[in-house]
């Protein structure tokens, strides 16, 4: 803390706060002795001449010197700050506000939004500002939003900005602003600078807040608008199950919600498909999530991507409380054959060619690309050739099933996912052939999600078969890897490596050939196929790609055949205004693709994109989730973080910038030490005479 004195010309006068000790020092301590006949009408008048000329007392000393002190401390008008850095009244300033205008801001507390409060304490410092001083205010949403691109001296027009600004749903980008701020005060010199930063400090997302510590000489304080608690229940997570059904396939679709508070609550969950309408009453303990599902048929649906509605009850936070998505049907699975061995992939394909649902082409590792975008490759004997290929296949989302070829080495394998490799790398995969009594095989994980339709043994047991032949060693080689399929000795038959990159590769050790296999020659087979692709397919991400959400604050595009189709293609707000858009190209997709970039979203909804007024695509805009959860952190929390100089409430921002001035306090001591005085200087006087009564 630091103290400054407002009118430092009068500091001369601190010398008068010696007075009463100087009185004391100069006063005769042994005065002359007369003789008169009658003393005292003189007695009386030396009594009261000592009380100014010579204090016995040494309680009345040090009153009177502190009574003489506060009178002169009272006219310097002296002015306490907390924080050091903090510029003086005389000098000249050099101030960046961040005001937080993230979804969160748009919590009520009191009659008014955290936003409506952090715009009042906000205009109070600017009123503070003196002419010579300079200002900014930079809006945290998704992208840094400043006023002006530099400090200026404008602050009338800072402040109509500031009453014509209002809060966005979007989250906030504290690190980028703070980052901002700096910047423009690096290009300041001459002047005391600060950032004040505005906020409700949402403890999910300020918790986690990583900046660059600004220069020394740059004053920073946190102003905290807003309670800390912020009630509220909100959406967070709106999806389909398949996202890309197949005609006639039963859709789960599911909403997860939360309730950000201390009691539970109850509300109403509402859902809309098209003409289909239905709802849920969800009870939430405190502080837990769940999940409400509802079922449709993929047979009421087109080809087109089809919006559904997730809705609850109004609150006072009602800006989370609906979520969108989008489920599109699909009318076939897209699987890529490649290899050279004839066994298991004339196996595969035959078994692929009865299920209708399924489109399969023959394709070569070479020549393939991610833009194909293929559901699943089978390889029928790898030979460890294109592994950079194959991994970003599977990063697309492509899901991989793979028959290593005989005499692969191991080693070669780990090229499929280096830093998860586990195996060993100085071993070949070679044939192995039963010697008389024949290879059994087993389900390793009969609770897996491709063995679902086979747990109560209705459809059998689709690993019970007999095998004269076999890879060895296969085992385990991928951290993520779950065996499905074994062998009777704990071999591999079938695997599942799940990479840190989403993607996924089925290792495929059963021999298929009808002479020396009968797993494929059982009813099972078939259905084994299908779930493996059916219950896969739901979580690649390729399938998810056309209904990826967006947050507000962020851009949406659109691909384009050639730069001609610009002119005749719109995008419309889910309000249905237009909003602005420009030609991209290779910047946003593929390299080589031209796409049609809208600016930064601001409502959410549904935005359909179209051309010469027909609707083409439409798009998804959700509430970010991470602005629901409403508590912020403390005054105690934010000053512990230790990268503010100042916290402060809003009810004390200014004093906090301004500092704490302290003459009326001081004003006050005065007179009660002018009492105290009084009262001892009275109960002396009485003392005295009474002693000279005597």
């Amino acid at each position: 803390m630091t103290l400054t004195f407002l009118n430092s010309a009068m500091m001369a006068a601190a010398l008068l706060a010696a007075m009463p000790l100087a009185i004391h020092m100069l006063a005769r301590s042994n005065p002359p002795t007369y003789a008169f006949s009658s003393n005292m009408l003189l007695e009386k008048i030396v009594r009261t001449a000592t009380r100014v000329k010579k204090p016995h007392d040494i309680l009345l000393l040090l009153l009177r010197t502190l009574l003489i002190s506060a009178i002169i401390l009272v006219f310097l008008k002296p002015v306490l700050y907390s924080n050091a850095k903090m510029a003086a009244p005389w000098e000249k300033r050099d101030v960046v506000i961040l005001i937080d205008a993230s979804a969160s801001m748009a919590g009520m507390e009191n009659g008014q939004t955290r936003f409506a409060a952090a715009q009042a304490v906000a205009s109070d410092i600017l009123m503070g500002m003196g002419k010579m001083d300079k200002a900014n205010i930079i809006f945290i949403q998704a992208k840094p939003n400043p006023v002006f691109p530099s400090l200026a001296s404008n602050v009338r027009f800072l402040a109509n900005r500031l009453g014509e600004a209002s809060v966005s749903n979007e989250p906030g980008n504290q690190e980028a602003a703070f980052e901002r701020a700096i910047e423009m005060l690096t290009l300041e010199d001459g002047a005391a600078k600060e950032i004040c930063v505005v906020s409700d400090f949402q403890k999910k997302q300020w918790e986690k807040r990583k900046w660059t510590p600004p220069r020394p000489d740059v004053a920073v304080t946190f102003v905290k608008v807003g309670g800390t608690k912020g009630d509220n229940i909100a959406l967070l997570k709106a999806s389909a199950t398949p996202p890309r059904p197949l005609a006639g396939e039963k859709i789960r679709f599911e909403c997860d919600l939360a309730n950000y508070s201390s009691a539970p609550k109850r509300t109403v969950v509402y859902f809309k498909l098209g003409p289909v309408r239905n709802s849920r009453t969800i009870l939430l303990p405190p502080w837990t999530r769940a999940t409400a599902a509802f079922h449709a048929d993929a047979a009421e649906l087109t080809l087109d991507a089809t919006p559904y509605e997730f809705s609850i009850d109004q609150d006072a936070f009602p800006e989370d409380n609906k979520r969108w998505g989008l489920v599109r049907v699909s009318e076939n699975i897209r699987v890529g054959m490649a290899g050279a061995l004839e066994y298991p992939a004339r196996i595969w394909r035959r078994a692929l060619k009865t299920l209708p649902w399924i489109e399969t082409a023959t394709v070569t590792l070479d020549a393939l690309s991610p833009d194909d975008r293929l559901d699943f490759l089978f390889i029928s004997g790898w030979d460890g050739s294109n592994p950079g290929k194959l991994r970003k296949l599977m990063a697309a989302g492509t899901v991989v099933i793979c028959a290593p070829k005989p005499g692969l080495a191991t080693k070669e394998m780990e090229a499929l996912a280096p830093g998860e490799f586990s195996g060993k790398t100085n071993a070949k995969l070679l044939m192995e052939s039963a010697q008389g009594k024949p290879f059994a095989t087993r389900l390793a994980a009969p609770k897996d999600k491709i063995f679902e339709i086979f747990a109560n043994g209705r459809y059998g047991d689709p690993a019970d078969a007999a095998l004269l032949q076999k890879l060895a060693p296969m085992d385990t080689f991928f951290k993520g890897e779950k065996k499905l399929v074994a062998f009777s000795d704990g071999g591999t038959a079938l695997a599942r490596c799940g990479f840190k990159n989403g993607g996924t590769l089925y290792l495929w050790n059963i021999c298929l050939d009808p002479e020396k296999s009968n797993f494929a020659k059982r009813v099972q087979f078939v259905p084994f196929i299908a779930e493996l692709i059916l219950k896969e397919r739901k979580k690649s991400p390729a399938e998810l790609a056309h209904i990826l959400e967006r947050s507000p604050g962020e851009r949406l595009f659109a691909p384009i055949d050639s730069a001609e189709a610009e002119h005749g293609t719109s995008l419309l707000t889910p309000t249905g205004k237009t909003l602005k858009t420009k030609l991209s190209i290779g910047r946003n997709a593929a390299p080589s693709s031209i796409a049609i970039v809208s600016e930064a979203t601001s409502e959410t909804g549904l935005y359909k994109w179209q051309f010469d007024g027909k609707t083409i695509a439409t798009a998804v805009v959700n509430f970010p989730s991470s602005e629901s959860d409403l508590r912020t952190m403390t005054i105690k929390e934010l000053g512990r973080c230790g990268d503010a100089d100042t916290v402060a409430s809003q009810e004390n921002a200014v004093a906090a910038r301004k500092g704490s001035s302290i003459w009326p306090f001081l004003l006050a001591l005065a007179f009660l030490l002018a009492i105290c005085e009084s009262a001892v200087s009275f109960h002396a006087e009485k003392t005295t005479i009474k002693d000279n009564k005597v």
